[in-house]
């Protein structure tokens, strides 16, 4: 509570964190000087002028920030005040770094913080790549660095790839979004009345049982029989399990059918025709890769998840994990190089500077993409569930409007996002497990967006 001669307003983002600061470290004075002059000048300054419980806050904000851009005195090194501000050094320079600068810091702390072995990312206009920036490493038992070659498993952003697919082949009139899929792909007559539209959207009630057993290691390739993983996925999964159109469940299964749709449609696989017509016209250069096969395997990098997390706990029970794992290095578990079984929901291999190139034609205005099929695209559709269009996820970021989507599984994580008002795309890859979209580029992309603005 605060006395009746000072006015409580709205808290600042640095009052926040001073406050967080107080009640993280209790109270400096008693620890003796831990400031120079100039901080005591402050402090003593502000005192003067608040409640003596906030001044303290004050105190410690003051000499945290000290702590966190400059060499902390030896009196402090060690403390829990010098610990606190190596924790928040990426958010204290982010005020007065450069937005490049604030952006590089905060993807090297997600390494020195243990989230991820590795990691990618490009933010890019659609004419040029305006930061690129990787670290850590690609295979931690190995100790090889990751470079801007290093390819990932990326997993569902390859649904944005399938639902682009649809469009072209609706522009050309082998597809209409409101018929029953079912009406395409005889073969499997119990996805019901089901439509494209719907199955793009999420809604058109199939299951989404756990994926993560439906992979094959790179040395199965030549063996694995896709054909009859799909016949007898669709024979025990591809009945809806609610009514089409009521309700939103993401599903695996859905992008699967919509996979058989486009070769039903097309006449070809469908990694032959997503490479011929949405990858092949992307006149991808050297370091660039987007592919459904691991190209080079030794510049791969290597699928981990946290040793002492709990999805390492429950592995066991979900896929084989002696065929799957491959060994522990450091804090990591680590992979064996795979390949997803379902191409259309899952199997693109790809690295930041690829994906980075297929988000710049997205923006770009012109053949990729006809202004039809780019703006059903970029216009959310109605519904229920999160806003969302054909194929992508819609948010916003300090109130500028995005298209994301985010993939991840047994050792990987992805994000792709496009900012169509701005022109801006970005694209964030880790070799680290990852079941959820986490909204990583909120994080990342913030400084470059207000920068832009």
């Amino acid at each position: 509570m605060v006395g009746n001669t000072y006015r409580q307003r709205p808290l600042s983002s640095s009052s926040t964190l001073m406050t967080a600061c107080w009640l993280t470290v209790g109270r400096l004075d008693r620890h003796g000087a831990t400031h120079n002059s100039h901080t005591t000048v402050e402090i003593q300054r502000r005192k003067a002028a608040i409640p003596a419980r906030v001044a303290r806050g004050w105190a410690v904000a003051i000499a945290i920030r000290h702590a966190a851009v400059t060499d902390p005195p030896e009196n402090m090194k060690g403390t829990c005040v010098h610990a606190f501000a190596a924790k928040i050094k990426p958010m204290i320079t982010g005020m007065t770094s450069s937005p490049e600068q604030a952006t590089r810091q905060a993807l090297d702390a997600l390494i020195a913080d243990g989230d991820t072995p590795g990691l990618q990312y490009v933010f890019a206009s659609a004419d040029e790549a305006l930061l690129a920036h990787h670290g850590g490493l690609a295979n931690p038992g190995a100790h090889l660095p990751i470079n801007d070659c290093t390819t990932f498993n990326a997993y569902s952003v390859t649904k944005t790839f399938t639902a682009a697919a649809v469009l072209q082949l609706v522009e050309q009139g082998r597809i209409e979004l409101d018929r029953p899929i079912a009406q395409y792909c005889d073969r499997w007559p119990q996805s019901g009345a089901a439509t494209v539209r719907q199955t793009l959207l999420h809604t058109a009630g199939f299951a989404n049982p756990n994926p993560l057993p439906w992979v094959h290691l790179i040395d199965e390739r030549a063996a694995f029989d896709r054909v009859r993983f799909v016949e007898d996925l669709m024979r025990t999964e591809g009945r809806p399990i609610s009514k089409p159109g009521e309700r939103y469940a993401y599903s695996n299964i859905g992008y699967l059918l919509l996979g058989e749709l486009i070769e039903r449609a097309s006449g070809q696989p469908f990694v032959q025709y997503v490479l011929q017509h949405l990858i092949a016209p992307l006149h991808l250069c050297d370091g660039e890769t987007l592919a459904f096969d691991i190209p080079r395997p030794q510049a791969h990098a290597r699928g981990a998840l946290k040793r002492f997390g709990w999805l390492n706990l429950v592995l066991g029970f979900v896929v084989d994990r002696d065929r799957l794992v491959d060994d522990k290095a450091g804090r990591w578990v680590q992979f064996r190089n795979h390949h997803v079984n379902g191409d259309a929901y899952g199997g693109l291999i790809a690295n930041a500077h690829g994906l980075a190139r297929y988000l710049q034609a997205l923006l770009a205005h012109d053949d990729f993409l006809s202004p039809v099929s780019r703006a059903l695209l970029f216009t959310t559709e109605p519904g229920p569930g999160p806003a969302r269009s054909l194929g992508w996820f819609m948010g916003r970021l300090d109130d500028e409007p995005w298209y994301a989507h985010a993939g991840g599984g047994a050792g990987y994580y992805s994000e792709v996002r496009v900012y169509p008002r701005l022109g801006r795309a970005s694209v964030v890859m880790f070799n680290r497990a990852g079941i959820r979209d986490e909204h990583i580029l909120d994080r990342l992309d913030r400084f470059l967006i207000a920068g832009k603005r």
